[in-house]
């Protein structure tokens, strides 16, 4: 690990959560093999921005697009 990745180690900050969500944050990390909650969160982040929803379908009475050659 970098010293910047090492700095950024040692910054801790305590955020209360519920039994059930830390719960869940312990089996996940159990599940992925984590060592830390830092890895377990960023995981959950990657997930999230890996798994966007697509946006294809939202309006089915939108009228048919046809190129014409002309865009």
């Amino acid at each position: 690990m970098d010293e910047q990745g090492l700095n950024e180690m040692n910054y801790q900050k305590s955020i209360p959560v519920h039994q059930s969500t830390k719960d869940s944050l312990d089996q996940i990390m159990m599940e992925q093999k984590f060592q830390t909650y830092d890895e377990v969160i960023l995981f959950l982040i990657r997930e999230l921005q890996n798994n966007v929803p697509s946006d294809f379908g939202i309006y089915p009475d939108l009228e048919t697009y046809t190129c014409d050659g002309g865009d």
